[in-house]
């Protein structure tokens, strides 16, 4: 069923799960020293730890996108988020290890892949003809956006919360 008028705030509310999802990259960056240190980790580790999601994103986007065409682009986001929203959180609960953290950062870009591919399908159902490029656009800024964002808090957040409390934050935001 095509639209004839745009319902913004379901195309914010996708652009909004799009920046969520978009603060899992920027989280890591800055967090790599304090990973390092308090995990241990080797340079080649703390790289798989900041790779994996476009790792992930690489090797799953046709895959994903024939699934969201065939299970429905709605449910694909929310199963999306609700994978990446565990994911970030299991590291802050269970013993935080290399082997965690890098299972963690595998699903975490699977869920970041779902959602990236399903959303726009959502956008251009939820938008008018005339708006719709407008609407795309919009949602084009969610990866610089919600990767920038936290790459300007993680400095501010790290000294008080650590890693953990960073993940956390990025955890509850996808919720």
């Amino acid at each position: 069923m095509s639209r004839t008028s745009t319902h913004w705030p379901g195309v914010l509310a996708v652009v909004a799960a799009g920046l969520a999802i978009a603060l899992n990259v920027g989280k890591v960056p800055v967090a790599l020293p304090t990973l390092r240190s308090e995990l241990g980790l080797s340079l080649v580790q703390a790289g798989w730890v900041s790779s994996m999601l476009t790792t992930v994103a690489v090797f799953s986007a046709a895959i994903v996108g024939m699934w969201v065409g065939r299970l429905g682009a709605l449910r694909m986001v929310l199963a999306g988020l609700l994978v990446c929203a565990a994911s970030s959180l299991l590291p802050v609960l269970a013993p935080a290890g290399w082997a965690v953290l890098i299972v963690c950062r595998f699903f975490e870009g699977f869920g970041f892949m779902v959602v990236a591919v399903a959303c726009p399908a959502l956008i251009t159902a939820a938008s008018g003809p005339d708006q719709r490029r407008f609407a795309l656009g919009l949602w084009s800024s969610y990866m610089p956006a919600g990767a920038s964002v936290a790459m300007a808090s993680a400095p501010l957040l790290l000294p008080h919360t650590g890693w953990r409390g960073l993940w956390l934050l990025t955890s509850l935001g996808l919720v």
